[in-house]
């Protein structure tokens, strides 16, 4: 996909972010995951809703996987496995 694909997918005239609209994006991208995986958007909130959500799965037994943009001291805290 072009990047004027990419962004004419994502951003259609009528703004509709609805799910069926992202699964779409990633079936044309040709992005797929064997695994389970949460994406989190929005304007504000997303590590913290990330990190709670870490602790309820890890709590129930996941093995949980971290990804995360923002950091304190070292980049390397933007990738946690449990």
């Amino acid at each position: 996909m072009t990047k004027n694909e990419i962004e004419g997918y994502l951003l259609p005239k009528e703004e509709n972010y609805e799910r069926e609209e992202y699964d779409r994006f990633l079936k044309k991208a040709k992005i797929s995951s064997s695994i389970p995986l949460i994406h989190i958007v929005g304007s504000n909130g997303k590590s913290a809703t990330a990190r709670y959500l870490s602790s309820i799965y890890q709590a129930c037994g996941y093995k949980v996987g971290l990804l995360i943009n923002s950091f304190l001291e070292s980049s390397l805290e933007c990738v946690q496995i449990n």
